[in-house]
This record gives C-alpha cells, sequence and structure tokens, in this order.
C-alpha cells in the first residue's frame, strides 16, 4: 500500500508539473514586459524562472519538498502582489492567485488544517489586493493597449495551467484506481490472480458456456496442488515454502496459452481454466504445465542438493449447468486420487492418467512426513 501511494501521487508530480508551467509562464513574462518597458518585472520575472526551475529539480529530494511548496506559495503571492501594486489590478495578475487554492487542497505535503488556513489567507488577500488597487492609478501605466494584452495573457495563462494541473491530477487518480484495483485481484505472492477474482472469471465463463449464442463450446477446470509443501515447510521453514511457490507460479505462468486463466485458489492450490478446451486438449494442457513444474528445481543455501519440486492436477470439463463449485470438487476428487497414485501426475475426473514418476521425485521420507493430520487431508 506504501508503493502505491508513493506511485499515486510521485512524489509531488502534480506541485512538479505546476513549478514547470510556471517557469515557463515567467520566462514569457520576461518577452512582454520588456516589449512593454517594464524593466522592473522582467528581471523579477527572470529570477521567478530561475527559482522555479531549481525547485522543479529539488522536488525530487523528499527533504526539500516542503520548502520547495513554501517558496512557490511564498512566489507566487508575492508576484501577485508586487504586479498589482505596480501596474494595476486590470493587468490580471490577481488571477494567479486563483491557482493556490487548488494546489494546496492536493498537497501530501500538508496537514488538513495548514490547507485550509492557507486557502483561507488567498481568499483574504485577493480580497485585499482587490481593495487597494482601486484607491488610485497605479505608479507605472503601460502605453496603448498593453495592459488589455497583459490581462488576456494572464487570464489564458491561469486557465491553460488550471486545465493542465487537472488532467494531471486526473490521470493519477485513474493511475491510483488501476493500481488499486490491480492490488484487489491479484495474489502478493505469486502476482496470480487471487481466489476472488478467478472465481469471478470462472463464473463468467460458465454463463458463456450456458449461453446458447455464445461461442464457448467447452471449458475444462485443471486443480494443481503441490506435492510435499509440508514437507517443504516444515524441513525448509516457510521462506523457502513461499519461494517454492513462486518458482511453480512462473512454471505454469510459462505455459499459459493465450486466453487460459490462471489463479491462486489457496494455500498450494492453483486453479487454470480452459476455455474453449476440451478433454483431450485440456489433458495435452495439463501434461505441458507438470513437465515445466517438474524441470524446476531449487538451489538453497548452503545445501549440496538441489530442492526438486512437482505439482499434481486434477482435470476435469465443466457440464452446461454445472455450479462453478460442482467442478471443483470434480477436479478436486481427480487430484486426489492423482495424490494417491503416487504424485507428479494428471487424474481425469474419471480416470488417472498414467504417468512415469520421474527420479526427481523427492525422498520417501517426506511422503511418510506427508501423512494426514487434523492440519490438512493428507493429499500434499
Amino acid at each position: 500500500m506504501r508503493a502505491l501511494v508513493t506511485s499515486l501521487l510521485q512524489g509531488g508530480r502534480l506541485i512538479v508539473s505546476g513549478m514547470l508551467m510556471a517557469a515557463v509562464v515567467h520566462a514569457a513574462f520576461v518577452v512582454l514586459f520588456l516589449a512593454a518597458g517594464v524593466t522592473g518585472l522582467a528581471v523579477f520575472n527572470v529570477i521567478s524562472s530561475l527559482l522555479y526551475l531549481l525547485m522543479t529539480l529539488l522536488m525530487r529530494q523528499p527533504r526539500w519538498r516542503r520548502l520547495c511548496e513554501a517558496m512557490a506559495g511564498i512566489e507566487v503571492v508575492l508576484h501577485a502582489c508586487v504586479a498589482c501594486y505596480w501596474l494595476g489590478w486590470d493587468s490580471g495578475f490577481h488571477y494567479y492567485l486563483l491557482l493556490m487554492l487548488p494546489t494546496l487542497m492536493v498537497s501530501t505535503l500538508m496537514p488538513r488544517r495548514t490547507k485550509w488556513l492557507g486557502c483561507a489567507a488567498c481568499v483574504l488577500l485577493y480580497l485585499g489586493l482587490d481593495l487597494l488597487s482601486h484607491r488610485g492609478p497605479p505608479p507605472q501605466v503601460l502605453p496603448g493597449g498593453w495592459l488589455q494584452a497583459l490581462r488576456m495573457f494572464n487570464a489564458a495563462a491561469t486557465l491553460t495551467m488550471l486545465a493542465g494541473l487537472s488532467a494531471i491530477y486526473y490521470n493519477l487518480v485513474l493511475r491510483a484506481e488501476s493500481g488499486l484495483r490491480e492490488m484487489a485481484s491479484l495474489d502478493p505472492l505469486t502476482g496470480l490472480l487471487n481466489r476472488r477474482s478467478l472465481a469471478e472469471l470462472a463464473h463468467d465463463q460458465l454463463a458463456r458456456l450456458n449461453d446458447a449464442s455464445s461461442p464457448l463450446s467447452a471449458l475444462s477446470v485443471l486443480l494443481g496442488d503441490v506435492d510435499h509443501f509440508k514437507a517443504v515447510n516444515d524441513q525448509h521453514g516457510h521462506e523457502v515454502g513461499d519461494l517454492v511457490l513462486r518458482t511453480i507460479s512462473q512454471a505454469l505462468q510459462s505455459g499459459m496459452r493465450q486466453g487460459d486463466l490462471l489463479g491462486r485458489w489457496g494455500g498450494e492450490e492453483f486453479l487454470v481454466l480452459l476455455p474453449g478446451t476440451e478433454l483431450p486438449a485440456a489433458r495435452m494442457v495439463a501434461e505441458r504445465l507438470r513437465a515445466l513444474v517438474q524441470a524446476r528445481s531449487l538451489r538453497l543455501p548452503g545445501a549440496a542438493t538441489l530442492l526438486p519440486v512437482s505439482i499434481s492436477f486434477g482435470l476435469c470439463q465443466a457440464q452446461p449447468g454445472e455450479p462453478l463449485a460442482q467442478a471443483i470438487a470434480r477436479a478436486d476428487q481427480a487430484l486426489y486420487r492423482a495424490k494417491q497414485a503416487g504424485r507428479n501426475r494428471v487424474a481425469l475426473a474419471d480416470q488417472v492418467i498414467d504417468t512415469q514418476p520421474p527420479s526427481t521425485l523427492p525422498p520417501q521420507d517426506w511422503a511418510e512426513q506427508d501423512a494426514p493430520s487434523a492440519e490438512g487431508d493428507g493429499r500434499a
């Protein structure tokens, strides 16, 4: 979750983007003020542009972010006040105070109370500038249509920056929503679909199977269980057990066809849905997956020999109108028979497919340690 929150706002990405846009706008002001003969404000904007570029670089370091946000806020307020005083209210520099409101509210570096106090201060400052600017003519009156052009430029720049900040924030929200959805649908250990997500997809596939207008004509269900997994945990610890699950997950993923669905069903169990696949083709897929897992082995730290891994599968073809629980129960019964027949093999719901047990099967004492207990059904 912490990684997701970090990704959500990208370490102040919204603020950084605003600072970059502010640097560009201030650079444009340099040209405008020089053309209008307002040299003092042109120099002021050169300093502001360089300051925003510096803050953009500093924002990459967490320890500087609060300082940069404070400096940016001070610059906006100071710039608006100086420009409004120097050129008058009609120059439109008060518009930039409006940018402070959304920027303050979306900041992740301030407590809520500070945000609201900052917004209140911006509103009061805006009203105060309005009163002061209408008491008399400004110190410098721009020639010709420069004042109108400057006001239009400030209005356009403010609206453009608001639109840009809104677009960035919207994209960040979409990214966060996608990340949360992914976190809710994936198993954190293996990266596969979790039980809830896979069950939802399975129900959708069964609905398609029962729909006469759907092109889906078959759905095979493959339930796998890691062999001797309890013994691995008992002898080597749960960290090695997690490594075994990740290794087997990678092996299974490498054997998935386009359209196949794979997930961690629970504990050391994996469920594979094979849409559009009847039993003969599903049997070939299951044998390929079993062989891919058998080909993997783990070298543990300090161990002289490799730790072999294998998996047993139960396979059935879902029948039209059959509930998901019943289809999985039939696959589970076949899986139990595969375990009883020697493990590291595939069993159909109505028969066992003989598979020559490989020489890399775990030692016999593992099987003895996997006797049924109160903690499991004894088929590991």
